[in-house]
């Protein structure tokens, strides 16, 4: 064994470049999951253990490092892949020998997975140091965003599944190339090296049923999921049946990211036959040796487009997600509400974006007393005042995971238009049952979740235990489909004497706009008089503004980490350039020889690099754009209380937002390929 890690350190040695690389592809992925572990513990440190109203901003957050962790772990795969694969074949007369001396195919695959096993190991160790830094640093950003956060840590059983992601994908992604030199035989192996590079490619050029069979189950596999999601798209009823809505967009997605990996040599053979009819047509000869050289190594084309198309998809996908929640969902719950002549007054500034986390913490201060009768002073005969209480109850949070409540001492204003629309039941049924006892408003989501409809009891989580409460109504309103809950439990949610969370003022029916603007400048001023750290005065759009611009900072904070994926693909290309001037050298001497100059052989280098680049971003358009499409057809609008919500209009709302989060990037993958494939050369 011992000769087996040393032959390894030597052959790693030989190529340090190599192994650097892909160690830090792999470093970057686990550094992402470790970052969500030391993100978590910061951020529950900072709340107080995690009691925030607001905390499902954790849970979205943790998923999406999860994500961002896993997907750069992929493309860390496919340039192990490559590397190893590359590797093989110029090792091959040093495997012959071996093998001729007396080795056996079983330690030639020991030997080659204890390189990659190593290259992992080295790429882990790297990450698993690398993500308390990163995790704390994004900790730190939030502090710009007025969010003041505590130092993280990482938990020793987050490490350690992170290592073992690592080094498992690490292992997985070089298989095939380990067990293709296993399979060697001596004769054969002995060979000349460039002679058997030409050869390994062969199979793969060939159309026989080797090749036909992945890519008919690709056609067969995008087919018939497409046709499905046409012809009955299951968010339509998905919502009413959770968690099938993740159920399902978790089963569908990676059929369609298989799919694609499957179709992948079809559509850039035909991206490439296309760019070579064109490249052929261009003066000189350069052209045409571009177009042939992007034909023949098919597989080292495939493995660095997916690369790069791995960051785009990543890009266009967290884009399109954002819109959808913002414009498809939050545009159409909060349409009646923006409708409305209201205000809402909060002790802390409700348009800071992340920096109203802050305000709810589980120990924060709400409304004082005195704010609370000087608003009630200014409204009285002018309008209503509508106190509410802000609640963690988990078993109707809406619309996701730990989102809070609210409780209502007058539910009758919940009457007006635009306020809570109702789909199932009615008013002169639901009131009595909210002041009463433990009546609740939640969506169909909610009412499905427990099979329980209009009447019918549920048991929830109150302040000093279980509670059990009846659905009043089921519907949705307001900027998000939050549930409520009656004065009827007010006391079995609410601290007594604790003061309201937030009121919301609305004029009575029948006043003028200069009642309306006179109103509200009296309200203005009650914030001037207090300061808006104690009172902040917000309209409708500064509600919606407030929802939007959370999600915009989390993007800027996102768009950090995304860019360390790219980054991958870089490493990617830097790899592969590497092996194709090493694989090439006869052929580039030759060039030189006829007489072809040095900046002519850097051009096609550098523009093989940036075409394969660019294939790469193409596809990742597509791939991130079916990811979308096939979320919102998936997940649907039910949860949101949108029971009706037209889901391909949906899908068709949020494409451009998507896709134009990731054309700047379109334009700079080429561009990286390209300085690294020169930096490369140079070297």
């Amino acid at each position: 064994m011992n000769g087996t890690i040393h032959l390894a350190l030597r052959n790693l040695s030989r190529a340090r470049l190599r192994t650097l690389l892909s160690a830090l592809a792999v470093a970057l992925g686990v550094s992402l999951l470790v970052t969500m572990s030391v993100f978590r513990s910061g951020i529950e440190a900072t709340w107080t253990a995690g009691e925030n109203k607001f905390a499902f901003i954790v849970e979205i957050t943790q998923l999406v490092f999860g994500g961002m962790g896993l997907m750069t772990l992929g493309a860390a795969g496919f340039l192990i892949y490559n590397a190893f694969a590359m590797s093989v074949a110029r090792q091959r007369q040093q495997i012959g020998l071996l093998r001729a001396v007396g080795m056996r195919g079983g330690q030639v695959l020991r030997l080659v997975l204890v390189e990659v096993l190593i290259t992992g190991g080295l790429g882990t160790a790297l990450g698993v140091l690398a993500g308390p830094l990163v995790g704390n640093a994004i900790l730190s950003a939030m502090t710009h965003f007025g969010v003041e956060t505590m130092w993280g840590s990482v938990a020793l059983g987050s490490a350690a599944l992170a290592g073992g992601m690592g080094v498992g994908i690490s292992l997985l992604s070089a298989l095939v190339p380990a067990r293709r030199a296993a399979r060697l035989s001596p004769l054969e192996a002995l060979h000349g090296e460039q002679d058997l590079v030409r050869r390994a490619d062969l199979p793969r050029r060939q159309s026989g049923a080797g090749g036909a069979l992945p890519t008919g189950l690709a056609v067969v596999l995008l087919v018939s999921l497409w046709t499905y999601l046409a012809a009955a798209p299951p968010g339509t009823w998905t919502g009413y049946h959770q968690p099938w809505d993740v159920i399902l967009a978790a089963l569908f997605l990676p059929v369609w990211w298989m799919g694609l990996v499957l179709l992948t040599p079809v559509l850039l053979g035909v991206a490439t036959r296309s760019l070579r009819a064109l490249l052929r047509r261009l003066p000189g000869g350069m052209g045409r040796l571009l177009g042939d050289n992007l034909g023949r190594a098919p597989e080292r084309l495939h493995l660095t487009a997916l690369t790069f198309a791995v960051a785009l998809l990543m890009i266009v996908s967290t884009s399109g997600f954002v819109s959808f929640g913002n414009d498809v969902m939050v545009g159409r719950v909060a349409a009646q509400a923006l409708r409305e002549r209201a205000w809402y007054v909060y002790p802390f500034n409700r348009v800071a974006g992340l920096a109203q986390l802050q305000a709810f913490q589980a120990d924060a201060p709400a409304l004082e007393p005195v704010i609370v009768a000087d608003v009630a002073r200014l409204a009285a005969g002018r309008a209503t005042v509508e106190p509410f209480y802000m609640v963690a109850v988990p078993e109707i949070a809406s619309p996701f995971p730990g989102f809070p409540s609210l409780v209502t001492l007058h539910p009758e204003q919940l009457t007006r238009p635009g306020r809570f629309s109702l789909l199932e039941g009615d008013w002169d049924t639901a009131l009595p049952l909210l002041q009463e006892g433990c009546g609740l408003l939640v969506s169909p989501a909610i009412a499905a979740r427990y099979g329980a409809g209009v009447g019918e009891a549920i048991t929830v989580t109150g302040r000093t235990g279980p509670v059990t409460c009846t659905i009043a109504a089921i519907g949705a309103g307001g900027f998000a489909p939050m549930s409520f809950i009656g004065p009827g439990a007010w006391e079995q949610f609410v601290v007594p004497g604790q003061s309201p969370d937030s009121l919301q003022v609305r004029p009575l029916p029948g006043a003028t706009d200069a009642d309306v603007a006179a109103l509200e400048a009296d309200l203005r001023a009650l914030s001037a008089r207090y300061g808006a750290e104690r009172v902040f005065v917000a309209r409708p759009e500064d509600e919606l503004q407030s929802i939007t611009s959370t999600s915009d900072q989390l993007m800027q904070i996102m768009n950090g980490l995304l860019f360390l994926v790219v980054g991958a693909g870089a490493l990617g290309s830097v790899n592969t350039t590497l092996m194709s001037i090493l694989e090439r050298q006869r052929e580039l001497v030759l060039l030189r020889a006829l007489g072809a100059t040095r900046r002519q052989i850097a051009r096609l280098v550098v523009a093989e690099s940036a075409v394969t680049a660019l294939l790469g971003a193409l596809l990742g358009l597509l791939a991130g754009w079916g990811t979308i499409a096939i979320y919102a057809l998936t997940y649907g609008g039910v949860t949101f209380g949108l029971v009706d919500l037209p889901l391909w209009t949906a899908v068709a709302e949020i494409t451009w937002p998507a896709l134009r989060a990731g054309l700047p990037w379109l334009l700079a993958a080429p561009l990286l390929a390209g300085l690294t494939a020169y930096s490369v050369l140079r070297r």
